[in-house]
C-alpha cells in the first residue's frame, strides 16, 4: 500500500502502539524481497480482503508444491 492509505488506516485504529509518526521511518527501512526470493507472497493491500485471501490460498499452494518438488528432487 502506498503512504496515504497507510496513514488514513493507522489513524482509524484508536489505541494502536505503533504511533502514525512512526509510519515514514518505517517505510523507509522497509525492504523489498528480492527476485530469488521465491518463497515471498506479496499482496496488494488496496484489495478486497476476499481477494487477498483468494491470493494468499493460491500462492501458499503453488509454494507448497514448489517446496514439495525440491524435496523430491532433493532424495
Amino acid at each position: 500500500a502506498d503512504a496515504q492509505l497507510l496513514r488514513q488506516r493507522m489513524a482509524q485504529r484508536m489505541g494502536h502502539f505503533m504511533q502514525l509518526e512512526l509510519l515514514d521511518s518505517q517505510l523507509r527501512t522497509l525492504e523489498r524481497p528480492s527476485t530469488d526470493e521465491t518463497d515471498v507472497v506479496t499482496l496488494a493491500a488496496d484489495q478486497s480482503l476476499d481477494t487477498l485471501v483468494t491470493h494468499v490460498r493460491e500462492r501458499m499452494g503453488a509454494l507448497s508444491n514448489a517446496s514439495a518438488t525440491k524435496l523430491q528432487n532433493f532424495f
